[in-house]
């Protein structure tokens, strides 16, 4: 597997500039889509994720993918704001 390095271009299509930010699954460079001409966000996920170790469900992501969808098609979140501590809604 080859380093992901700024520079790098994945797929033939996407250049990855810079490191937007980082967290337990990988990173989320900036980069550029190099067929279209824009500018574009990419999610590497870390090499460990991907052998299977870490300790990580990658199911976590897609959990979070569909807290948002809820959010975005009912208006509301997928749980009431008092089941999660120190959650307050955005006014």
């Amino acid at each position: 597997m080859q380093a992901v390095a700024p520079g790098r271009v994945l797929l033939d299509r996407y250049r990855l500039d810079s490191v937007l930010g980082r967290g337990v699954m990988g990173h989320v460079w900036r980069g550029v889509d190099l067929r279209l001409g824009r500018p574009v966000a990419v999610k590497t996920i870390a090499a460990g994720l991907l052998a299977g170790r870490g300790g990580v469900d990658g199911r976590s992501d897609l959990y979070a993918v569909g807290c948002l969808l809820h959010h975005m098609l009912s208006g509301a979140p997928p749980s009431p704001p008092t089941s999660r501590p120190g959650w307050s809604p955005a006014t």
